[in-house]
C-alpha cells in the first residue's frame, strides 16, 4: 500500500566528478566466507584497494573514505539480525553497527553509509554475525570512494542521549569549526557557511512491540524527513537511516 508523505518518502541524486572516479570502488556479493561478505563481482575496480581472502577491503593509499553499503541477513528464526563493519585500523579493530529485527523468518535490509580514516593496509570486512546471506548479488552492495577534501566533512558517533530523544554526539567526533561547529550541550550542529551538504545518519533506537517508531533530521527546529520502522510481536532495536543533500545558510541548526 502506497503511503503518502513528503517527509518519508525522498529521493537524492549527487554527481561524483570526473576526478574521484578513479578512487571509486563498487563490488556485489553473492556468496560468504564464515558469514564475512565475499566481495566476489567487481563492478568498478581501482587500484586504490585490494580484496584479500576474497572479504577483506584492503586501502592501498591512506586517506579519509566514504562507504556505502546495502546488505541483507536471511535468519532462519525470529528475533534481532545484526550486520557489521568491522574496521580494521591501526591494528585494532572498530565495529559498526547495523540492527534489524522480525516476529517472523525473512530476510532484513541493512544500510551504511560511513566515513573511514584509513591508514596503508587498513582494511575493512562486512560481516552478517551468522545470522545468513541472501546469496545473491541484487541483494549485496558495496561501494567505496576516496575523499579528496576532508576539511569539508564532519562526523560524530553518540554514547547517550541529550533529551527529549535528541542523540548527544558525544563518543568520536572530528570536524571543522569553519563550516559546523556542535553546541556546548552536543546534541545540536549549526552551519558557518551557505552550502549545500550531503548528511548521512543512522540510528538505532529500542523499540516496543506494536510500537511505530521512527528517526528525523530537524532543521532549525522543524522536522525536515524521518525514517519509520514498525516494531512488531516483540521488543527490538532497529536501525534508521537517513541520507540527504540539503540546501543549508550560515545559522541554521541541525538535530
Amino acid at each position: 500500500t502506497i503511503y503518502n508523505e513528503k517527509n518519508t518518502t525522498y529521493l537524492c541524486i549527487e554527481k561524483i566528478p570526473e576526478k574521484i572516479l578513479p578512487s571509486v570502488g563498487i563490488w556485489r556479493s553473492s556468496s560468504s566466507t564464515s558469514h564475512y561478505r565475499n566481495l566476489n563481482q567487481a563492478v568498478k575496480a581501482s587500484d586504490r584497494y585490494t580484496i584479500k581472502s576474497n572479504y577483506y577491503l584492503a586501502a592501498n593509499k591512506g586517506g579519509l573514505y566514504r562507504v556505502s553499503a546495502r546488505v541483507h541477513s536471511n535468519y532462519s528464526s525470529t528475533g534481532a539480525q545484526y550486520f557489521y563493519i568491522y574496521e580494521y585500523r591501526n591494528g585494532n579493530n572498530h565495529t559498526h553497527y547495523s540492527m534489524q529485527s522480525a516476529h517472523t523468518t525473512n530476510y532484513q535490509c541493512h544500510m551504511f553509509d560511513e566515513v573511514f580514516s584509513l591508514k596503508k593496509d587498513d582494511y575493512l570486512a562486512f560481516y552478517d554475525a551468522g545470522y545468513g546471506t541472501v546469496s545473491s548479488q541484487y541483494y549485496d552492495g558495496i561501494q567505496i570512494q576516496y575523499v579528496p577534501f576532508p576539511d569539508m566533512v564532519g562526523a560524530w558517533k553518540s554514547a547517550s542521549v541529550q533529551s527529549n530523544y535528541q542523540r548527544k554526539w558525544d563518543f568520536e567526533s572530528w570536524g571543522n569549526d569553519n563550516l559546523f561547529s556542535l553546541n556546548s550541550t552536543k546534541n545540536i550542529i549549526e552551519m558557518k557557511q551557505d552550502g549545500n551538504y550531503r548528511i548521512c545518519c543512522n540510528t538505532t533506537q529500542y523499540q516496543g512491540s506494536n510500537v511505530q517508531g521512527y528517526s528525523a533530521l530537524y532543521i532549525n527546529g522543524s522536522e525536515y524527513c524521518k525514517s519509520r520502522m514498525g516494531g512488531y510481536g516483540s521488543t527490538y532495536y532497529y536501525t534508521t537511516s537517513i541520507q540527504e543533500i540539503v540546501a543549508l545558510k550560515k545559522g541554521d541548526k541541525i538535530y
